[in-house]
């Protein structure tokens, strides 16, 4: 069915009630609606009680869709996810700070999933905003994303936000290359100087055979500048083999044994971090007092990281962000906004940092 058609139904049955309000409460129809509606400042307490308690009796609610059909607005946006979970983390945080903002903004959230084939379809992406009733995207495809997509959403002027991903413009994602800078400086003060930063994915060494998160080239790219800039040797802890989790262990046992060690390793991922952690252990390396580990990982992970220090990607607030960005868009389809780079913001203390040894 139509959404034109359930949005007239809906509407219908909105008026029927509005009515009953009316006749409960002596005044007229219009009146009733201005109450209810985003005129009831404008009217006596008296009168906005006497409405309010007419509504509550009949059990009216003002409905989302129906005035959508009055003011042209659904109040809504939609989240654009894949089918793939692997290109469409969706963690919690983001899912919080995207609510928070948009009840700020009396708008609310849906999910809008799509096959890559509906993804990549010309006839089916524009038809994404009528069928769950949104004003705009905010688009959560941040991995190998289809450039048939993206040019589809500049041809038909949608209202889109990208979430964690590098566009040329409308988009918003963590400052991944500012935190790999910032862990590496603040080490620096502590007094380290054989850094470490391990990454256990091989598409950092051979990008054209696996697509990578931007997230993970800019992070190693900022602990590289910080190395640099300090006049000190870059050293990464990465494999030309994948390392899965069953091998992270050794292979990080492998590593922590060659000579010269270094005093701190940063690692991209909570799991690295508990590896890294674990080796020291098994080679009876002191943490923090001979090795310090910093993470940088989302913060929905349970008690099993406790104790490792993290810096938490900004994910609440990179949710708020793309809202107040979506909603201008909304306003107006056509403007281009500016990339926004939220800094990190929180950072999990623990017990796996701290000044390098004086031996």
């Amino acid at each position: 069915m139509d959404a034109l058609w359930i949005l007239k139904g809906l509407w219908m049955g909105r008026t029927d009630s509005l009515k009953r309000i009316a006749e409960m409460t002596g005044l007229s129809v219009p009146t009733v609606v201005q109450v209810l509606g985003s005129r009831g400042h404008r009217y006596r307490q008296q009168t906005r009680e006497r409405v309010q308690e007419a509504a509550a009796q009949i059990g009216y609610r003002p409905n989302a869709a129906s005035k959508a059909l009055h003011q042209g607005r659904f109040g809504c946006a939609a989240v654009l996810c894949g089918a793939n979970p692997w290109l469409n983390l969706l963690p919690q945080l983001l899912v919080d700070g995207m609510m928070d903002e948009l009840d700020a903004q009396n708008m609310h959230l849906t999910l809008a999933r799509l096959s890559n084939d509906r993804l990549t379809n010309e006839e089916e992406l524009p038809k994404v905003l009528t069928q769950w009733m949104a004003d705009g995207l905010l688009i959560n495809y941040n991995t190998e994303i289809p450039q048939q997509m993206q040019q589809y959403v500049k041809q038909y002027h949608l209202p889109a936000v990208w979430l964690n991903s590098k566009q040329e413009h409308d988009c918003v994602h963590p400052d991944d290359f500012g935190a790999g800078q910032q862990i590496t400086e603040s080490l620096l003060k502590l007094g380290h100087r054989r850094i470490a930063y391990a990454d256990y994915n091989r598409g950092l060494i051979d990008p054209t055979q696996h697509q990578v998160h931007y997230s993970a080239v800019d992070r190693a790219a900022g602990y590289q500048q910080a190395m640099q800039q300090s006049g000190l040797q870059c050293n990464e802890f990465r494999s030309l083999e994948h390392v899965n989790e069953t091998n992270r262990l050794d292979y990080s046992i492998q590593r922590l044994s060659q000579p010269n060690r270094p005093t701190a390793v940063i690692t991209n991922g909570l799991n690295i971090g508990m590896a890294i952690w674990q080796a020291a252990l098994k080679l009876n390396i002191k943490v923090p007092e001979e090795l310090s580990i910093i993470a940088i990982g989302h913060g929905s992970y349970g008690d099993s990281h406790m104790g490792l220090n993290t810096w938490i990607v900004p994910e609440y607030s990179e949710g708020r962000v793309a809202v107040k960005m979506l909603c201008q868009k909304i306003k107006q389809p056509d403007i281009k906004l500016d990339t926004f780079t939220v800094p990190f913001d929180c950072v999990r203390d623990g017990i796996t940092l701290g000044p390098a040894s004086t031996d």
